[in-house]
């Protein structure tokens, strides 16, 4: 029977400097976005959908002023961009959820790989809407419709059924 043998490791020498594990923990905004990017680019998202991710991210970070490490991003920070959107700049709640939304999967992502501590995305949810409500034709407006259609001819015929099937 032969000995197993285990390889060796060798050292990885870092440079002169020493890291703690405090200090290779504290990462900006934007290097967490970054990397947040880098793995929303692997997905194969539309480069439409990347591009509105760095705009809407460039809205928080005109918000917020400066870069911010992990430590100290907070609810309180994404409370405050929500009203800022809705009262100060008066988008509308549409506009402003679907920030959010990029947002909050941005924070969700920062709290999954353990950069930030507290899940504050379960916090900041997004407003609610108005309900858009489609009216349909009545009876009458259907029948006048269908009036004014000559179905002699073949897209007259082709227009009356497509109505009908609607």
């Amino acid at each position: 029977m032969q000995k197993k043998v285990k390889p060796k490791l060798g050292k990885i020498r870092e440079g002169s400097k020493t890291k703690t594990k405090a200090d290779s923990n504290i990462l900006t905004l934007d290097e967490m976005y970054n990397k947040f990017m880098s793995a929303k680019k692997t997905e194969g998202l539309a480069s439409r959908t990347i591009d509105e991710y760095y705009n809407n991210y460039n809205y928080l970070k005109e918000f917020l002023g400066n870069d911010m490490t992990n430590e100290n991003v907070t609810t309180e920070d994404f409370q405050g961009y929500i009203g800022y959107m809705l009262h100060d700049k008066g988008l509308s709640p549409m506009t402003v959820n679907i920030r959010i939304r990029n947002m909050r999967a941005f924070i969700r992502y920062c709290h999954k790989k353990e950069w930030i501590n507290e899940p504050i995305h379960e916090d900041f949810k997004p407003i609610k809407t108005p309900e858009d409500t489609l009216e349909s034709f009545t009876p009458e407006e259907v029948k006048r419709i269908l009036d004014v259609i000559d179905d002699s001819t073949y897209t007259g015929f082709r227009n009356k059924v497509i109505i009908f099937v609607l």
